[in-house]
Order: structure tokens, then sequence, then C-alpha cells
């Protein structure tokens, strides 16, 4: 029978019985259980039959699915990021322009000194947040790029997963085959009534060969 790895709420199901039980078992040495590469769940080992392993292949799917929705979102992240920091580049040549100006105009005429030094200020607090908010979106674009490269690590895992137990699907469909095979064997004329019918046979033969007793 082949042994499949799966949550502590599937297992249960699988098993009808609760969580609560699961647990149990695996406190008791009774299942074995690990935790998944990112340490957020634990999962369990449990036999499954054919049956079950459409089931789990099914299963594989649709996280393959979900890692497929995952990588889409990553890629629209990543795009919007880029657009928004070109936006704020181009943002921050136009201040500077201007605050090169101005420093021109300054020079010009001491009576506005003050006035344009405020305003001077002002351009460099804005200019301060737009490389505040360019920077907070460099770091997003970081965290999408990981998020991708986790997405695609996880589609990879479940093809992986998918193939093995795409195997395994195989190999209990053979035995199954097998089973049944043998089973037929047991019950027809080759088996077991064949047997008892040769036997049969064979002792009415000796019985008849031997010759009859002198009187």
């Amino acid at each position: 029978m082949a042994q499949l790895w799966t949550t502590i709420d599937t297992a249960a199901k699988r098993l009808s019985v609760t969580t609560r039980t699961i647990r149990r078992r695996i406190a008791a040495g009774e299942l074995h259980a690990r935790s998944t590469p990112d340490g957020k769940r634990r999962e369990v080992l449990v036999d499954v039959t054919p049956d079950a392993l459409d089931i789990a292949v099914d299963t594989v799917s649709a996280l393959e699915k979900q890692s497929d929705r995952q990588i889409q979102i990553a890629s629209v992240t990543i795009t919007q990021a880029q657009e928004e920091t070109k936006r704020w580049r181009g943002s921050a040549r136009r201040w500077s322009a201007a605050a090169v100006a101005l420093l021109a105009a300054l020079a010009g005429g001491t009576w506005l000194l003050a006035t344009e030094r405020a305003q001077a200020t002002a351009m460099e607090a804005q200019l301060s947040t737009k490389a505040t908010d360019l920077q907070a979106t460099r770091r997003r674009a970081e965290t999408a790029a990981v998020d991708l490269h986790q997405a695609r690590a996880d589609r990879r895992k479940a093809q992986e997963a998918r193939l093995a137990l795409m195997g395994e699907l195989a190999t209990a469909r053979v035995d199954l085959a097998n089973l049944r095979a043998k089973l037929a064997i047991i019950t027809g004329e080759t088996g077991l009534r064949g047997t008892l019918r040769k036997l049969t046979q064979a002792l009415t033969a000796r019985s008849m060969a031997r010759p009859p007793r002198r009187p």
C-alpha cells in the first residue's frame, strides 16, 4: 500500500477521525509527522489507496494552480513597482532642476533670499519624501521578487510531488491488477476447485485399479 505526506486535517478525513486523535497518535508514535519546509504547518504520513492517490494528484494540481496565481500576482507587483520607480525618478530630476534654477535666481537679488530659502527648504523636504517613497517602492519590489522566487520553487516541488504520486498510482494499479488475477486463479477451474477435482479423479482411478479381493 502506498503512503503519502498530507496535512493533519486531510489525514483526519482520510482516517475518519478527529484532528485531536491524529495529534494523539503522533504523540504516541503511531503516526510519523514532520514540519513543512516553511515551518508553518505539520504533515502526517498516512497509508492511501489508489483512489486516495487520485485525490492527492488533484490536490497537487490545485496547489500548482494556486502557485501559478501567486506568480502572476508577484509579476504584476514587480511591474507596478518598476513603473512607480520610473515616475519617482522623473519627478526627482524635475525637482532638482527647479532647485538649481531657484539657486541661480537667488544670486541675482538678496531681498528674495529668505523667501527663496524657505521654498528651497520645502523642495528639499519634498525631495526627501520622494526619496523615502522610492526606497519603499524598491523594498516592495524586492519583496515581490522574493515571493516570486518562492512561488516558482513551490511550483517545482508541486510538480515533482505530482510525478511521484503518478508513479505510486501506477504501481498501485499494477498491484491491484495482479491481486485480481491471483483471485481469479484461486476461484477458477485452475485454482482450488480444479485441484480438488483432479484429486478426486486420482482417488477414483486408484480405487478402480485395485484387484478385487478373493473370497
